[in-house]
């Protein structure tokens, strides 16, 4: 590790300026027990493995963190070792648990002579690579982007998901945590760093700061604010006498928005939506495309109906079997995301993958999905906007929400929208969206002037003044 300029409380951290420093952490309980607290940044609770050594004379803990972000360095890989120094004390057992980046391990052991006490002595080894072979030392990586943007990993163990706080002052990223001591720690961790400066003195970045605190990353791929419910851009499902429910989320898009062409050979059916450039600080209009369809050869489309609200749009479509018309129509249709592992789905299949639960984990990760419908105009569910006036323009996507479900609040200078989308049609389940869209600057929970919202077609629009 580089020296640490005079003037950080913990070297090895420079994120931590108060409470206990060090990666590990140890203390003699009493009984002759002692206590562990190891800093696994990145570690999730299932990749932790303890060994004890067949002559219970040491113990071998191995952690793994893996890759969760495509702009990581490299996979994380812990290894620690717990010794007796003395001939006179085995280890009799442990208990552990991980959270946040923290493991916490109980040890105890006795005389191998049983009318003495244990000793007190121990010894401790910790080892560390990359999978690349790197040491690792550095509790901070940064790596610049071909768009100009900036992604930043910093490592604060203990520090629950909701106990961080991210804010943008005099165009300084500042970012705190709060770990709580927990068990036996010593004591409660305070982490706090600017960890980057924008290109200009503002307290509104032009775009939001995305953050991702936990292993798995995002609820849902497709929307970063989805935190319940069926995930996924489309959902497709089979009813009863074959109908095949199709939904379909065009935000943006008015009620008369929509075209639903089914073409010559009766297999296929285009949709078209345009979503206006409603605001003028929009970015753009959006123009959606989409084909689904048959993909059989025994059958044809009979007919189809939809329906366009809140920025869903809901199609039926039936079909009948014109090879064997005393026999029922298969259950073969085109449409919706592929995953690895589908298998080939060339000839007719009785059923497409694309029929599956919405929960896929697959819908899950850390890396957002452009909408793969949108053929001209932003395909992402965000963007921000500082206008000359100091105020932030935002406007983000919530499809199937009403204009009475969604609300804005603030606190501790963080705008949060809420929203719920009730279960229409055939909806496997309503959607409940949630999350901060803009820092103020200043720590208030009642801004000076209101912060106006313009709502339409699962589309919520801010104007949020400076404080």
């Amino acid at each position: 590790m580089a020296a640490v300029p005079e003037g950080y409380y913990e070297s090895t951290n420079p994120f931590l300026v108060h409470g206990p420093r060090g990666f590990e952490e140890f203390k003699l309980l009493e009984g002759f027990g002692m206590y562990v607290r190891m800093d696994f940044p990145g570690v999730p609770e299932e990749c932790v493995r303890i060994s004890l050594d067949p002559a219970k004379k040491s113990l071998a803990v191995y952690a793994d963190a893996p890759k969760v972000h495509r702009y990581d360095l490299a996979q994380r890989k812990y290894l620690s070792v717990i010794e007796t120094v003395c001939r006179c004390c085995v280890f009799d057992r442990f208990t552990y648990q991980m959270s946040d980046g923290v493991l916490r391990l109980h040890l105890s052991k006795s005389n191998i002579d049983p009318r003495r006490s244990s000793c007190i002595e121990f010894k401790y080894s910790a080892f560390g690579e990359d999978i690349s072979g790197n040491d690792m030392d550095d509790s901070y990586e940064s790596k610049q982007l071909e768009d100009g943007n900036l992604y930043v990993r910093l490592d604060m163990p203990g520090v629950p998901k909701d106990n961080f706080t991210v804010s943008v002052a005099n165009g300084k990223v500042n970012v705190t945590g709060q770990a709580p001591a927990l068990s036996h720690d010593s004591g409660s961790r305070l982490y706090s760093a600017d960890v980057v400066m924008l290109s200009g003195p503002v307290d509104f970045p032009s775009h939001r700061v995305k953050t991702i605190i936990k292993n798995e990353g995002f609820y849902a791929i497709n929307n970063e604010f989805l935190m319940n419910g069926p995930k996924g851009f489309q959902e497709f499902k089979i009813l009863e006498n074959d109908i095949m429910f199709v939904r379909m989320d065009f935000p943006g898009v008015p009620e008369d928005g929509v075209s639903v062409t089914l073409d010559q050979s009766k297999t296929l059916v285009s949709v078209s939506a345009k979503a206006p450039r409603f605001h003028t600080h929009d970015l753009s209009h959006r123009n959606y495309f989409i084909i689904t369809g048959l993909g059989c050869g025994c059958c044809e489309i009979s007919g189809f109906t939809y329906h366009m609200t809140d920025g869903v749009l809901r199609l039926h479509l039936s079909k009948t079997n014109i090879l064997h018309p005393q026999l029922p129509s298969c259950t073969s249709f085109l449409g919706g995301i592929r995953f690895k592992g589908d298998g080939d789905l060339s000839g007719c299949p009785h059923r497409l993958p694309y029929n599956r639960n919405p929960y896929h984990p697959a819908l899950t990760g850390p890396v957002l999905m452009r909408h793969p419908n949108v053929a001209e105009g932003t395909a992402m569910a965000y963007e921000s906007k500082q206008l000359e006036n100091g105020s932030l323009y935002v406007r983000l996507d919530m499809p199937g929400v009403p204009k009475d479900n969604f609300n804005v609040s603030v606190s501790s200078g963080k705008v949060k929208v809420t929203g719920q989308a009730p279960a229409v049609s055939h909806d496997s389940d309503g959607r409940f969206y949630s999350g901060d869209v803009a820092m103020l600057s200043a720590p208030v929970d009642v801004p000076s002037r209101p912060i106006k919202t313009i709502i339409k077609d699962g589309v919520i629009r801010l104007l949020i003044p400076s404080v």
